[in-house]
């Protein structure tokens, strides 16, 4: 920094900027009701808009096989779980649990295929 010019810090950005590229702002004090002066960087004041295009990463995207094994065992699990809930018993439980294990392999061999 140069020792010759004066340097303040954005009321906003909280960075420090040259004094000459710093600019006031009147704002109303919530307690009092009088103006209070704040000092703002140009940045700050008229921002740029800036617009990023969002590309899906290569580990997110999935096909028709992925899609249809994915829903397969959620339709699975669901209803092995509602079953579980019918019976009610510990044994639904345990019969609930069981359906789900032999479904997972099923969808396992068919994945494997």
């Amino acid at each position: 920094m140069n020792r010759g010019i004066a340097y303040e810090i954005c009321g906003l950005c909280e960075a420090m900027r040259p004094s000459s590229e710093m600019q006031d702002v009147y704002v109303k004090n919530p307690d009092t009701g009088l103006p209070v002066r704040v000092r703002f960087c140009r940045t700050c004041l008229k921002p740029r808009l800036t617009y990023i295009q969002w590309a899906s990463p290569a580990w997110l995207t999935a096909d028709v096989g992925c899609i249809l094994t994915v829903t397969l065992a959620l339709i699975l699990v669901v209803s092995n779980v509602i079953f579980g809930l019918v019976i009610g018993t510990p044994l639904g439980s345990v019969i609930a649990l069981a359906a789900i294990l032999v479904g997972a392999g099923i969808l396992a061999s068919l994945a494997v295929t």
